[in-house]
């Protein structure tokens, strides 16, 4: 490339990120704020380190993580929910990416968490920008290689501080742009920092959907007193062992009966297969305290916990009939069909509560349906 083409390349680079930045400008200063407050949750997904692959790095300036020495991908998805006009909490996934690619040597092979944050924020002169700032719990699980084949591997698992910074570009009354930095602090283990560009989607929860109505003199109390507090949930799909090959679990099932026990709080029993590979076969028992939020359009989001008594069939881990007490985390998204159905869409992730040394660590993703009886 010579010189003048150099230049002119700086050049046409900067003419587009000034007309971008003009256009979001320009766009963004349509945003009212008393529309923005009709809007109390929102979905969250974002990616960094573009440009990668195994054979090479990602760039440094489209984000991504920086971790065990090297830069790697990452992608994530979340839900933030508003608590009050300053603060909000939120729920996030990030997977980390994995560090052993591109060529780099490292016995750290991957690593994800799960995030749980509060949020201070603050929206200069009511404009289309926010800045947040928060921090909380962060609970991780990682793979990593003990030698040379490939079934040598260790998973490992345990909790961790996280701390935030997000700036948040309105594009509309419902969409925004977000930028967001992530700092896990894992105290007996490596650190690890994100960087991602994501895009979000304003929601309302039912809850504020029925203060609007009531505020408009409508009666939101009988629909609810009459819903089923009994359902029926069977689902579908596959599993994955998280391993330096990430084995696919083919047949995985599960059927649950859930309990309403309030407007928000649920509790769960359900039968669960993982799948099945020739590297793992563990189906058990699972008791769950379930944690809902309704939205608009007949969504409901949730999140389960409790104790998961399985059986291990892995003649790899060497554990074929022991009978194991572990826990079992869930996320689920449920979408009204009709009055006494819904489609269900569910992550599950089975996790020791002592030890992961010669223990199989796992993903469920399952879809199905949710009967209301």
């Amino acid at each position: 490339m010579t010189r003048r083409q150099y230049t002119s390349s700086r050049f046409s680079v900067r003419l587009t990120v000034l007309l971008i930045v003009h256009f979001f400008a320009a766009t963004l200063g349509m945003a009212q704020d008393g529309e923005r407050n009709r809007y109390d949750g929102a979905f969250i997904g974002g990616i960094g380190g573009l440009g990668g692959n195994s054979q090479k790095t990602p760039l440094s300036s489209t984000g991504g993580t920086w971790a065990a020495g090297t830069h790697t991908s990452v992608y994530s998805i979340g839900y933030r929910q508003e608590l009050s006009r300053r603060l909000s909490g939120s729920v996030t996934y990030v997977n980390h990416g994995h560090y052993d690619r591109h060529g780099y040597s490292t016995e750290h092979h991957s690593r994800d968490d799960v995030q749980a944050e509060v949020f201070v924020g603050k929206r200069p002169k009511s404009g289309p920008l926010e800045f947040k700032i928060g921090g909380g719990p962060a609970y991780y699980s990682e793979t990593d290689k003990t030698g040379d084949g490939e079934n040598d591997f260790q998973n490992r698992h345990g909790f961790g501080l996280v701390i935030s910074g997000v700036l948040d570009v309105d594009i509309s009354k419902r969409l925004f742009i977000e930028g967001r930095v992530h700092h896990q602090l894992v105290f007996d283990r490596y650190d690890s920092t994100n960087a991602l560009l994501a895009l979000g989607l304003r929601l309302q929860s039912k809850d504020r959907m029925d203060q609007l109505k009531t505020a408009n003199g409508e009666d939101t109390a009988g629909a609810d007193a009459r819903t089923s507090k009994h359902s029926i949930r069977i689902n579908y799909g596959v599993g994955r062992l998280n391993s330096t090959h990430s084995e696919t679990l083919r047949y995985s099932f599960q059927v649950a009966h859930e309990l309403g026990v309030s407007k928000h709080f649920a509790t769960a029993v359900s039968y669960l297969r993982e799948g099945t590979a020739v590297e793992l076969d563990r189906q058990g028992l699972a008791i769950q305290g379930e944690a809902r939020q309704k939205l608009v359009g007949g969504m409901t989001l949730g999140l389960g916990l409790g104790p998961y008594i399985n059986v291990d069939r892995s003649d790899f881990f060497q554990r074929i009939g022991q009978l194991s007490v572990d826990a079992l985390f869930t996320a689920f998204l449920d979408v009204r069909v009709t009055k006494h159905l819904e489609l269900s869409f569910s992550i599950s992730r089975p996790r020791s509560l002592t030890t992961l040394k010669n223990k199989p660590m796992t993903d469920v993703f399952q879809t199905g349906l949710k009967f209301r009886l």
